[in-house]
């Protein structure tokens, strides 16, 4: 007996009803959130774009470049544009340091060769004695010729030992060629050799000392001396 073949109206495959999806709302946070990520990425970028362009115009060598008229003109990063100022300053600095001290030396040195006759008639001023006189005088180098007349030998003598007694300023000195005029008055010519320092221009301003005055020479002169 044949199988009898069982029909089954119970379906063999799941019937599934498909369901709508309803379309889904960004969030306003999600927006805020996206745009601001958005921003700092552009900002980020921004900014090392930036920092890579300043970097660039610090630290770029100096480089020729030709203008629209044929000349060349360099070209140099802010660095390198420092150095170079401050070298040309340093230069420039350094040439004017250098010319001022060639003038203060050569001023200093016409200085200290510049000659004064003030301390010489000064010292003859304050060394002659009131008997003795000076006609004529010459002046070369360090060195006086005086031809002059006294009252008497005495007071040649004398004044031979008040120059004698000054060897601060007097190096050497000669009377010669003693006469009696016809007045009686004992006529001579004279040789002061003096030191340098007398005639120093420098030396005049700074002098500060008081020389003893032919007084006070005079009296300190013993008598068995003349």
């Amino acid at each position: 007996m044949d199988r009898e073949t069982q029909t089954s109206f119970i379906p063999k495959t799941v019937l599934t009803k498909s369901v709508e999806r309803m379309p889904q709302t960004l969030s306003l946070s999600t927006v805020i959130s996206t745009l601001a990520l958005l921003l700092s990425l552009a900002l980020w970028g921004g900014t090392y774009a930036y920092r890579g362009l300043l970097k660039s115009s610090i630290e770029d060598p100096c480089v020729d470049k030709s203008t629209l008229g044929g000349a060349t003109q360099q070209s140099c990063g802010l660095k390198e544009s420092i150095n170079k100022a401050r070298e040309d300053l340093d230069q420039a600095t350094t040439i004017f340091l250098k010319r001022l001290n060639d003038k203060l030396l050569i001023g200093e040195d016409l200085v200290n060769q510049h000659k004064t006759t003030t301390p010489v008639f000064k010292m003859l001023e304050e060394l002659t004695l009131p008997s003795v006189y000076y006609s004529h005088l010459s002046y070369s180098g360090n060195t006086l010729t005086i031809d002059g007349r006294a009252s008497s030998y005495e007071d040649i003598a004398v004044q031979t030992q008040v120059f004698a007694r000054d060897q601060g300023r007097i190096k050497s000195f000669i009377f010669s060629d003693l006469d009696l005029d016809s007045f009686g008055n004992v006529v001579f010519k004279l040789v002061l050799n003096l030191e340098p320092e007398v005639t120093s221009y420098i030396r005049s301003l700074t002098n500060t000392t008081t020389s003893p005055t032919t007084d006070t020479i005079i009296n300190s002169i013993n008598p068995t001396e003349l």
